[in-house]
């Protein structure tokens, strides 16, 4: 129940985040508008993953044919969305803030990740899973983009002071709770068999991390004003 009750608040700041961001709307340059457009597809995913389980529960005998036909038992299904949006949306925003080769490289590898993930989906982790080697992969992403793009950002002779940097704060705000995400990626599910209480307690820090990182956007949009003092990509 405090596992749901978080994410029912991390939902709550993620539309919050949008309205900024919708107040902030003339300030924002098209790599941060495709960055909302990032946030709402994921709002947009949280909601059809709700909607399905309400619907399910309230029309089951709707559903019960298909769930039966298709060995569904859960919201794992749906997971493929949710990567999906990471590789296509947060690959053009990357595309558009970094410049040149990186940003060729980055587009081609987001491309190619879209592609890979689907066929992980049907013929290796099966749709039926939350899936090891899909999770693993775009865990990986999350992690490896922003933390590119901090490097990439080192490299850069400093503009602004990073604290005014939207591009800044929404790489560590992505890279913050992902890095933790991978970790427990790898030791979770051995954790929740062996230690149940500390599972759900990982489980709190990487909500409370996500929610760090939400404010981390929300600020970014909040800083949006100073994007115009930056060179076009930084």
């Amino acid at each position: 129940m405090l596992l749901l009750n978080t994410g029912r608040i991390l939902l709550a700041i993620n539309l919050l985040l949008l309205a900024i961001g919708v107040l902030k709307w003339t300030t924002l340059n098209t790599a941060l508008k495709t960055f909302w457009s990032y946030l709402l597809a994921v709002v947009l995913y949280n909601f059809i993953e709700q909607g399905f389980i309400w619907s399910v529960t309230h029309y089951t005998n709707f559903w019960r044919p298909f769930l039966k036909e298709f060995q569904i038992g859960d919201t794992n299904f749906l997971n493929i969305l949710s990567r999906e949006i990471d590789y296509i949306i947060l690959g053009i925003y990357y595309s558009k803030v970094l410049h040149g080769v990186y940003s060729k490289l980055i587009l081609a590898i987001s491309i190619a990740l879209f592609g890979t993930a689907l066929c992980v989906y049907f013929w290796v982790d099966g749709f039926r899973t939350f899936g090891n080697v899909n999770a693993t992969i775009n865990r990986l992403f999350l992690v490896i983009i922003p933390t590119f793009h901090l490097w990439f950002l080192n490299k850069s002779a400093p503009v602004l002071n990073l604290s005014k940097n939207s591009y800044f704060l929404i790489s560590v705000g992505l890279l913050i709770p992902n890095l933790f995400g991978l970790f427990l990626s790898f030791v979770g599910d051995k954790i929740n068999q062996t230690d149940f209480i500390l599972f759900v307690q990982l489980s709190l820090v990487r909500n409370a991390l996500s929610a760090i990182g939400l404010l981390l956007f929300a600020y970014a949009f909040y800083q949006s004003k100073y994007i115009k003092y930056l060179p076009k990509f930084v």
